[in-house]
């Protein structure tokens, strides 16, 4: 009822990720942060890649309560005690977000009611930025693949003002999602301004769908 079976076929079977995880051989994450998790299709495409115990630690950021529930049995199951699952949503600066939520799809946004079959309600959620997510939970390492599938608030994420995103210099690949195609251009700019370069992905940078970019300046300074 929560589109459970589609987005974890999707991702653990289908091209979404695993096409542009191929642009990473012989790679194997120790840290992960994935932002929009979802039920957890991500971290079990990692678990069948590389193997759980390749993941030192892992961290899976969701905005539904139904979802997250759904989330931390499949991230506590399969990853133990190197894992967190947290319940809010990154967006710009932390706040109180209100929004209408259903029993869980993959288009749950912070800009849009989701409603299904009327089974539905309103939710306050924490919005958290990406800065306090990393600080509070991922402190003082690298994070070797950091995934942000956060149905258009990418764009608020990376370019409102006064978004530092600092923690990005510790991010080492980053997979992202980039919609509407109108934004996409200057979310790619944002991202190149802080050492990101496109490896893979999508259909060019004018064009919303999933990249991969590498940090370039996170290499340079671990050297």
């Amino acid at each position: 009822r929560g589109a459970d079976t589609g987005s974890i076929r999707g991702c653990v079977v289908g091209d979404l990720y695993g096409t542009l995880l191929a642009n990473l051989p012989g790679y194997e994450p120790k840290v992960v942060l994935d932002i929009g998790a979802n039920v957890g299709g991500f971290i079990l495409l990692l678990a069948a890649k590389y193997g759980t115990d390749a993941i030192e630690r892992l961290v899976c950021v969701e905005m539904n309560p139904s979802t997250y529930e759904r989330l931390r049995f499949n991230v506590k199951v399969n990853f133990g005690d190197r894992s967190e699952a947290l319940l809010a949503a990154v967006c710009a600066k932390k706040r109180e977000i209100r929004v209408r939520l259903g029993h869980g799809t993959t288009s749950d946004s912070i800009y849009r009611d989701t409603r299904l079959e009327g089974n539905s309600c309103e939710r306050t959620i924490q919005g958290m930025s990406l800065d306090d997510v990393v600080a509070a939970h991922v402190p003082e390492q690298f994070i070797d693949i950091c995934k942000i599938d956060v149905e258009g608030a990418e764009d608020e994420i990376l370019t409102a003002a006064g978004s530092e995103n600092r923690s990005l210099d510790r991010v080492r690949n980053l997979l992202i999602e980039i919609h509407p195609a109108d934004r996409s251009k200057a979310i790619v700019r944002a991202l190149e301004a802080r050492g990101f370069v496109r490896i893979g992905g999508g259909n060019g940078v004018a064009m919303c769908g999933v990249h991969l970019f590498r940090n370039d300046k996170v290499e340079a300074a671990r050297v």
